[in-house]
């Protein structure tokens, strides 16, 4: 393998850590500071569909500067996402891999410290997107005149409320932490993941606050996107599997007996799969309202 070139080779982690923080705000930045930065464009994820990204793991010599790798366009997440699973499984199998071949451009050679980078900025883009589509629903010529005042509430709350902050990581009773279910509410993203999993959030809250019921779980959308394909794994792969097995003795240390794991059908439809452990028995439903009233009541 030829040696990577001197530009690539020649750039340490605090000045990677520099420039990627001189184009992305910190976490800690308000959700204004991040729809005011200029983030390099990012390739949509239809456009990366068809990219088989494990074809994009080679041994070749690095090519371009630092500048190439933030100047974009940056792979979509959900792309650089299935890299990194090959990633782990090429490692795991022996074989050389020294670089990242750029989806769309040929020529751009990348090191594999690429990975996070394009991460962090295709998450930051993501985030500001929706964000984006919220504020500008946040005016008052789109609501009534009676709810301007609210409307205004929640303007000035985008302008203190840290980006990075996860919704599913606040105190179910920090109603300000509602924004980041807001924002994608708003969006075109509605019911995705994250608004599942803070349905799922609250389920579990309200499962261990009323004392009931305590061997009911909701799972994370993550695992329900997961066992779609696990019946097509080799054994092996259902074995090693990261969170496969992080879920299997998560279920064993709490002794859930009820799980209840939510399954976007297709990306239309959403469902909950209800696993019995005891009976090694499953059954489904539409809603996963009907799995919040199921498990509390």
């Amino acid at each position: 393998m030829a040696q990577p070139t001197p530009a690539i080779v020649a750039i340490t982690a605090a000045e990677i850590i520099a420039q990627v923080s001189a184009l992305v705000p910190p976490s800690s930045a308000s959700i204004l500071d991040l729809i005011s930065a200029n983030l390099p464009d990012v390739i949509p994820e239809h456009t990366l569909d068809s990219i088989q990204s494990s074809d994009h793991l080679v041994d070749l010599e690095i090519s371009g500067t630092l500048a190439h790798v933030l100047n974009g366009p940056i792979p979509h997440k959900t792309w650089l996402a299935r890299l990194k699973i090959d990633l782990e499984e090429v490692q795991r199998s022996g074989r050389t891999v020294a670089a990242i071949k750029h989806p769309m451009l040929e020529d751009l050679i990348v090191p594999l410290w690429a990975l996070p980078v394009w991460y962090s900025i295709a998450d930051a883009s993501d985030e500001r997107m929706l964000w984006i589509k919220a504020r500008d629903w946040l005016r008052p010529g789109n609501h009534r005149e009676e709810d301007w005042e609210l409307v205004e509430g929640a303007r000035n709350l985008m302008g203190r409320m840290p980006w990075g902050m996860k919704a599913w990581a606040l105190h179910a009773n920090e109603s300000d932490s509602y924004i980041g279910f807001l924002a994608r509410f708003l969006s075109y993203s509605w019911l995705g993941n994250r608004d599942i999993d803070i349905m799922g959030i609250c389920c579990n809250a309200a499962i261990v606050e009323r004392g009931r019921n305590t061997t009911h779980h909701v799972a994370p959308a993550y695992l329900g996107a997961m066992i779609q394909w696990i019946p097509e794994w080799p054994p092996e792969k259902t074995r090693i599997n990261r969170d496969v097995v992080e879920w299997r003795d998560l279920v064993i240390e709490k002794g859930y007996r009820y799980i209840h794991i939510p399954v976007n059908l297709s990306n239309v439809h959403w469902v909950v799969y209800l696993i019995d452990m005891e009976d090694e028995s499953y059954s489904w439903g539409l809603l996963l309202v009907l799995t919040y009233v199921n498990a509390v009541c």
